[in-house]
């Protein structure tokens, strides 16, 4: 490596180094360039000798020894094809043999950012899913091939990865900050050092193990940087408590463990709300156990006491209608609704596929009118009910929210104004809220929910017809339920309105505890009966099964189609997902306990009656669909009159009758899908 060495007087001297690979000549005014100590402040910006287009810029190091580690590393990198700002010179000066100053002098980029602050852009404004896993993505591939190298960061903070936005939207990583950075051998970084240096990253727990799966740890890996971070985590803890003045003088604050800033980070994750469209659901950008640690203890208080007061009320009228169950004459005539969502480029083609399936029938529709999609957004939904109205269809609404609802409360009672003005003549009725009791929604303490219920209750006093239900819980949750349902005025739903998946069980005939699916609709009805609902028997306003090799289309997948082989167990084939379907149809409607479900959705590649890859023309009917539309011609005008007993465990023998006085038998066993036969059959 070539060294000049410039003398500015006789106590000090600059010595500056040009690697070797470099063209010397073409930098041979730099050293004069640089013989000035003012050029050397860091930050400092100048034109490269040599080159009218091209800039450099001065990286100072905290600690002067750092310096030439700093440089060596950004050669390795350079060398590898990895991506830093391109080192130019290390400067160095001495002062009676002593290393006093350290500079690094490197290519400027233009519009350089670092990866906090893409982070906060794609998660505090842009909110899109595909677009924030497309930068996780790139950065689990740039780090990946980094330690594959042989090179150790050593500080991998996002401060420390530069971010250039390309004109075609792309990104291109930097790796900035290379103080502590060795490099060594390729492949021969240990699993332990390679979680060592990710733990570093700041990103939030739930998308950290997507990058982890994009970068491809294994246990080891994971395990590691578990352990750093603990650690580090320990080690802000003791610096606080030794020297509490000094770290609050040097900012150490910013770096207390949860125990410190628990308040404040809470009230940062709160906020958290990235939409993704693939699955039309928020990204689960928090891991489990940080959701619960978001949870006010008050909920649970909330739902202990509800449950001490109520209880025995819940379990008596759970089994008074329990003995009930498939004892009452149930007509199957509009008890199946299908879901659409509101889309201006393929409506046409859900219509079209809606007319098809339903054929003569009118079946019952559900619109979802989406908080954090503006006015817009609000528009076409109404347009598209008022449209189905026309056509003959009952419609209903779910009225979803977003963690801006809480926020921004006059947007949400905007929202519902417009919504219940437009269609209060017509709809069908009103779901207030989504999924409540999942904080990913934007609900978090369960005080939050009559708060989104105010809007609606004043609506109700200028439209009194109107129906409202709720509070629209997701899955099999007896402790959420009751705590909600205390927090409300009673009479408040027309009718308890629930999102009773069961795919974690498998079949809809599985038990969960004591519980099966015909089971659950009746608890939940005794929940109805309790707190005093007008109408007794529940609308099952969302269920559906996600189906196998969906990827990131499906809600229980991954959120990056190449995260890796990973497939939840609630995943179904096509074939089992339309059994399925109709097993739980006939088990909900002819118990005696729902008055009604609707289907998520229609159109869904991860989860619905069509596969919607591609234009409309492109679509494809799974065998769902066409089930479907075969059993509600079978069931149109079909009555369920009783079950008849079946000695085969897990089959099922119902009973129905139509209006011309003639009967039918629907039978299935466990893996099958039904079939009709005569009565004496």
């Amino acid at each position: 490596m070539p060294e000049i060495s410039i003398r500015q007087h006789s106590r000090n001297a600059y010595l500056i180094r040009l690697p070797a690979e470099w063209d010397a000549p073409k930098f041979a005014d730099l050293p004069s360039l640089l013989s000035d100590p003012a050029m050397l402040s860091c930050g400092k910006r100048f034109r490269l000798p040599g080159n009218a287009t091209r800039e450099g810029v001065v990286r100072t190091c905290e600690n002067p020894e750092r310096a030439e580690q700093a440089f060596n590393a950004a050669l390795a990198l350079t060398r590898i094809g990895a991506t830093t700002p391109r080192p130019i010179a290390l400067v160095e000066r001495r002062e009676n043999g002593r290393l006093i100053e350290g500079h690094v002098i490197c290519e400027y980029i233009p519009g350089l950012s670092d990866f906090r602050r893409e982070l906060a852009y794609e998660i505090h404004e842009k909110r899109d899913c595909e677009s924030l896993m497309k930068l996780i993505e790139e950065l689990a591939r740039t780090v990946r091939k980094l330690h594959d190298a042989g090179i150790l960061h050593g500080n991998l903070n996002n401060r420390n990865i530069g971010i250039v936005r390309r004109t075609d939207g792309s990104r291109r990583l930097f790796f900035l900050g290379l103080d502590n950075t060795r490099v060594l051998p390729p492949q021969t970084l240990t699993n332990e050092q390679r979680g060592r240096d990710l733990a570093a990253l700041d990103i939030p727990s739930g998308i950290f193990n997507e990058f982890l799966v994009l970068y491809g740890a294994n246990k080891a890996c994971r395990k590691a940087e578990t352990q750093a971070r603990r650690q580090a985590s320990k080690q802000a803890l003791l610096r606080l408590l030794r020297h509490p003045i000094r770290a609050w003088e040097q900012g150490d604050t910013d770096k207390l463990p949860a125990l410190f800033r628990l308040a404040a980070i809470r009230r940062r994750q709160r906020k958290l709300w990235v939409w993704d469209e693939r699955s039309s659901q928020p990204a689960p950008l928090l891991a489990s156990k940080d959701r619960r640690l978001l949870r006010p203890a008050r909920n649970v208080i909330s739902a202990a006491f509800q449950i001490l007061s109520r209880g025995f009320s819940v379990h008596k009228a759970f089994r008074e209608l329990s003995r009930k169950s498939f004892s009452e004459s149930v007509p199957f005539e509009g008890t199946f609704g299908i879901a659409l969502e509101e889309n201006p480029e393929t409506m046409d083609a859900q219509l079209a596929y809606l007319a098809e399936l339903q054929g003569e029938r009118r079946l019952p529709v559900l619109l979802r009118v989406y908080h954090h999609k503006g006015s817009e957004h609000h528009e076409r939904v109404i347009r598209c009910a008022r449209e189905l109205h026309s056509r003959g269809n009952p419609v209903a609404l779910a009225l979803v929210q977003s963690s801006d609802a809480l926020l921004r409360p006059e947007s949400w009672e905007k929202m519902l104004d417009d919504v219940f003005e437009a269609t209060h003549a017509f709809a069908d009725f009103y779901e207030i809220g989504h999924a409540v009791n999942r904080g990913k929604w934007g609900i978090w303490d369960f005080r939050d929910y009559p708060r989104l219920l105010t809007p609606a209750l004043k609506a109700k006093q200028r439209f009194p017809h109107i129906r409202l239900t709720g509070p629209a819980c997701i899955d099999f949750d007896l402790h959420s339920l009751p705590a909600l349902l205390g927090k409300i005025p009673k009479n408040t739903f027309s009718a308890l309105s629930q999102h009773l998946y069961v795919d974690r069980r498998g079949a809809p005939e599985n038990r969960q505890g004591q519980f099966d699916c015909v089971a659950k609709c009746a608890l939940h009805r005794a929940f109805a009966r309790v707190y005093r609902c007008v109408e007794e028997k529940i609308i099952i306003s969302e269920v559906n099964w996600p189906l196998l090799n969906t990827g990131p289309w499906s809600p229980v997948g991954l959120l990056f189609p190449n995260s890796g082989p990973w497939e939840s167990p609630p995943s179904v084939s096509e074939d089992d997902y339309a059994k399925f379907m109709i097993r739980y149809w006939l088990l909900t409607i002819a118990g005696g306990h729902a008055s009604r479900l609707y289907w998520w959705r229609l159109d869904a590649r991860g989860y619905g009656l069509i596969d919607d890859t591609g234009t409309p023309d492109q679509w494809r009917t799974r065998p769902a669909f066409h089930s479907l539309k075969q059993w509600l011609s079978l069931l149109s005008d079909a009555r369920f009159e009783r079950r008849l007993p079946c000695d085969d465990k897990g089959s099922f023998i119902l009973e129905f009758s139509r209006k011309n006085a003639s009967r039918f038998l629907v039978k299935w066993a466990p893996d099958s899908m039904p079939e009709i036969s005569p009565p004496d059959a």
